[in-house]
């Protein structure tokens, strides 16, 4: 799922897709936003490069019709890019069961 795919469900199909990324900090628990670390006081110096989650949702309108995540282990280095295409690549496959 590229970004032009992201531009054909928003643009042309008329669907909303939201994609948060959430990354591994030293010292915390659970894979957070930035957004979220800056406003706990987390240094950014503290992201890890290993780990971290991509959420999706998709809606029609007002209807969530499909989402899903994609974890990347603490093995592997985090990919923005990567995260996002298997995210909504599984959101999407979920979103016609649902409609069916």
């Amino acid at each position: 799922m590229s970004i032009s795919d992201l531009e054909y469900l928003e643009q042309r199909c008329g669907y909303k897709v939201y994609v948060r990324h959430l990354r591994n900090y030293y010292g915390v628990n659970e894979p957070i936003t930035k957004g979220e670390a800056a406003s706990s006081g987390i240094p950014f110096s503290d992201i890890e490069s290993h780990g971290g989650r991509t959420e999706v949702q998709i809606y029609d309108g007002e209807n969530l019709i499909g989402e899903d995540i994609a974890v990347c282990s603490n093995k592997e280095n985090y990919c923005r890019k990567r995260g996002r295409q298997i995210a909504i690549g599984r959101a999407i496959k979920n979103a016609w069961v649902i409609n069916e």
